[in-house]
């Protein structure tokens, strides 16, 4: 009986929560939507590569959709079961809260464990596959979006033209390059040909200049220069929408693993190795933020009545905006050193745990010496 009353509670939970997990999910996918259309109409580039890059978010986006989803479809289907008497007939029958809490945890636990692999494997994989393929636009762009006899300012800093350019556009030749980039002395460069050379490890992309020369005019003096090279390298800044992350790997692109590495690390400051102890301790703090909303929805459900039916949702959404402000700021003491990164990560899911244990304590035992006082009132 109690396994069918079990099975029965987690279908009602998930009759919800992957509807609010799709809708959760896009709404703060709408935080990236300048960047997607920045991508759509000033970098060309493709809906097969923008599908791609959302794809990419999602472990980004998940990390925080997933316990927001879990609390808000708890706080609804106990809400329903409370409204339909559903709730008072299972406590009457014998029920206690604590053994109608078993199904709860037991769907808490499962979003954790789908968020924990979410946050140690595809969330870094997200964010490393982010920054290879804002490398792979920003390479076709450098080599697909430069034509013949035109001046090309595409690149910061830098005005291109090259005078032929093969159907295979693997060289230019004729490479005239006006570079702004030193202020006080401009330079002009030409040269018989030039490769772009991408490194795939560093995210960088060179263009390497053969066989040529570069003019130098110092504005204060007045005074020419002219050096003459068999090979000279040009890096390469794009705009930032299009190569941000580029360069080493931040603390969301690392496995747990070469966090730890990281954090061992001799060379590393103080405040880079907080910043990785804040991200290694926040892979498993945020998951579990699913049990810590599993625990705290039980007694703000079970609270809707017929007059107040939407109460246990404001107190769900008053719960994620102060958690999450809250961890926001537990997070910046842990970086700054104010408190210990774990207490940094960790002090949120703590007191707001020791809430929802204390309430859900408090709620069985109202709902205890209810029942009794009505059993001791039955004629």
């Amino acid at each position: 009986m109690r396994s069918l009353i079990n099975r029965y509670i987690v279908k009602e939970i998930f009759s919800s929560f992957f509807l609010i997990l799709a809708i959760l999910t896009v709404i703060l996918l709408l935080g990236r939507i300048f960047q997607i259309m920045d991508l759509i109409l000033n970098k060309g580039v493709s809906l097969g590569d923008i599908l791609f890059f959302i794809f990419l978010l999602l472990p980004s986006l998940f990390l925080y959709s997933l316990p927001i989803s879990l609390l808000f479809s708890i706080l609804i289907a106990l809400s329903r079961l409370s409204m339909d008497n559903e709730l008072t007939i299972l406590k009457t029958s014998g029920m206690s809260l604590y053994q109608l809490s078993i199904p709860i945890i037991f769907v808490s636990g499962l979003v954790f464990f789908a968020a924990l692999l979410n946050s140690y494997f595809f969330l870094p994989w997200g964010n490393v596959q982010v920054r290879s393929l804002m490398y792979k636009l920003a390479c076709n762009k450098a080599t697909a979006g430069i034509g013949e006899k035109t001046f090309n300012d595409y690149f910061s800093g830098i005005i291109l033209y090259a005078d032929k350019i093969p159907p295979n556009g693997r060289y230019l030749e004729g490479v005239f390059i006006s570079d702004f980039r030193h202020g006080k002395e401009p330079a002009s460069i030409v040269a018989q040909k030039a490769y772009f050379i991408g490194d795939p490890v560093a995210m960088r992309i060179t263009l390497r200049l053969q066989d040529g020369n570069i003019h130098l005019i110092d504005k204060g003096t007045g005074k020419y220069r002219r050096l003459d090279f068999r090979e000279y390298d040009v890096k390469l800044d794009f705009a930032p929408s299009i190569t941000e992350g580029t360069g080493e790997k931040s603390s969301r692109e690392m496995t747990v693993r070469e966090m730890k590495a990281a954090i061992r690390g001799k060379a590393i400051e103080e405040r880079d190795r907080r910043e990785l102890e804040i991200e290694l301790y926040e892979r498993l703090a945020i998951p579990f933020t699913g049990i810590v909303f599993g625990l705290l929805a039980i007694p703000l459900g079970i609270k809707s009545r017929r007059t107040d039916r939407y109460l246990g949702f404001t107190f769900g959404l008053a719960t994620v905006l102060v958690f999450y402000t809250f961890r926001g700021w537990s997070a910046a003491l842990g970086e700054t050193g104010q408190i210990h990164p774990f207490l940094g990560a960790w002090l949120p899911n703590i007191l707001l745990g020791l809430t929802g244990l204390g309430l859900l304590f408090f709620s069985a035992r109202e709902k205890s010496i209810t029942l009794k006082f009505h059993r001791r009132g039955t004629p």
